[in-house]
């Protein structure tokens, strides 16, 4: 994995078990150490749906058909890791993850 980029989405797209539609079609992204990225857009364009797939509860708590891949840096995975068991809040600024 490119140490300068700490997440990378290729060719993600995702449809709910229950919906006909994709929810999100062929995203692919590299956020670079030091980078902010916003998620932004109108009700139901896909934003919960994206970042799901990034913090992995698609495919375990949301069924249907993804496909693409997801790549995380082990320090940004470690740091998301502590924020879910709740060992406090904090801000991981990127530049210290390349």
């Amino acid at each position: 994995m490119n140490t300068e980029a700490p997440l990378i989405l290729e060719n993600i797209s995702f449809r709910y078990r229950d919906r006909q539609e994709l929810a999100i079609q062929d995203i692919s992204l590299k956020v670079a150490a030091g980078e902010l990225l916003l998620i932004a857009g109108a009700s139901g364009c896909g934003k919960t749906t994206l970042i799901r797939c990034i913090n992995g509860l698609i495919p375990r708590s949301y069924k249907g058909e993804k496909t693409g891949r997801v790549l995380i840096s082990v320090i940004l995975l470690m740091s998301l890791l502590l924020l879910f068991l709740g060992l406090g809040s904090f801000w991981v600024p990127l530049n210290l993850l390349g």
